[in-house]
């Protein structure tokens, strides 16, 4: 699944600022591959006005992906599923200020706890950066599965922490390769600790076309998606990617604390990752200098997949 910039970003971007969002994965897609991916999905408007194409989105967050998709395919209906209220309130604001509250629905609830018998009723099910944040991510996946209809179609985005942090080129500390040893010693002792204290696995997208086929889906697909973060001069200071990676790296000025917890269970002394927090803070002072002058650049190489695979009809 590629990834890009979306029409949606002028309409949405101002509602997410106001309640302090900076959306993380911007998986915000543009006409072309939306096109695709409503292909990929087959959730393209059906001739029968009676049945109508339903997508089940979870994990949505603000509903970046199914609000795309419904603006794309006009008779798709959406239900999104997320934990997160103030995701979700932004979200209901965007579906109201885009007129889409006909069709797009977004919901509170644990994605662990979802009602099997309601699974039926959806074509296709998409998950982006779920079953990195699962515990035993395999078996909620397989129990989701054992839910829907033959037929449906799962697609998954999820990220390999370690693979994300070895491919990173960066033009503030590629000329620093302590950093860079660092922060790949951070990835991997985050990895660790995530597998030994939380059951999660951190690398769970490098090998998504394995799951999907443990889990009984067929016509498995896959393979790397292009870069979220990617940032090449020369561009624009008020270029919407260059606003949303300054805003991304402003949000996390304050570190994040349960990566702090993962890496130390992981085997990392606390004063080693506070070292390198401080280094990091410092390097993203930097960077939002570049990017205010339009000679920033970034690059991120298979960090991050998609796979899509489809319900058999024997299982």
């Amino acid at each position: 699944m590629p990834a890009g910039l979306s029409e949606t970003r002028r309409l949405v971007a101002p509602i997410l600022s106001r309640a302090g969002i900076v959306d993380q994965r911007a998986y915000l897609w543009t006409a072309s591959e939306l096109e695709w991916l409503a292909l990929t999905l087959g959730v393209t408007p059906r001739r029968d006005p009676a049945r109508r194409p339903r997508l089940l989105d979870l994990g949505c967050g603000w509903g970046s992906l199914g609000i795309a998709l419904a603006r794309r395919v006009d008779d798709l209906r959406v239900e999104g599923v997320d934990l997160d209220p103030e995701l979700l309130a932004a979200g209901r604001l965007i579906v109201q200020a885009l007129e889409l509250r006909d069709r797009v629905h977004l919901r509170e609830d644990d994605l662990t706890q979802l009602d099997r018998e309601a699974l039926v009723s959806f074509d296709a099910v998409t998950c982006q950066a779920v079953l990195v944040h699962l515990p035993r991510a395999e078996s909620w996946l397989s129990g989701l599965v054992a839910g829907l209809q033959a037929g449906t179609v799962v697609a998954l985005v999820e990220v390999d922490a370690l693979a994300r942090a070895r491919g990173i080129r960066d033009s503030v500390t590629d000329d620093d390769p302590e950093y860079a040893a660092l922060r790949r010693e951070v990835a991997a002792a985050v990895v660790e600790g995530a597998q030994h204290d939380l059951g999660v696995d951190r690398r769970i997208g490098g090998r998504l076309g394995v799951v999907l086929g443990a889990v009984s889906l067929g016509e498995i697909q896959g393979g790397p998606v292009a870069s979220d973060a990617l940032l090449r001069p020369p561009y624009r200071a008020d270029d919407p990617r260059a606003l949303w990676f300054a805003d991304r790296l402003r949000c996390r000025r304050g570190g994040d604390p349960v990566e702090r917890m993962l890496a130390v269970a992981g085997g990392m002394s606390v004063d080693r990752f506070d070292r390198w927090e401080e280094r990091r803070r410092r390097a993203d002072d930097r960077r939002l200098g570049q990017l205010s002058a339009g000679c920033y650049a970034r690059d991120e190489r298979e960090g991050t997949f998609w796979a899509r695979g489809v319900v058999n009809p024997a299982r």
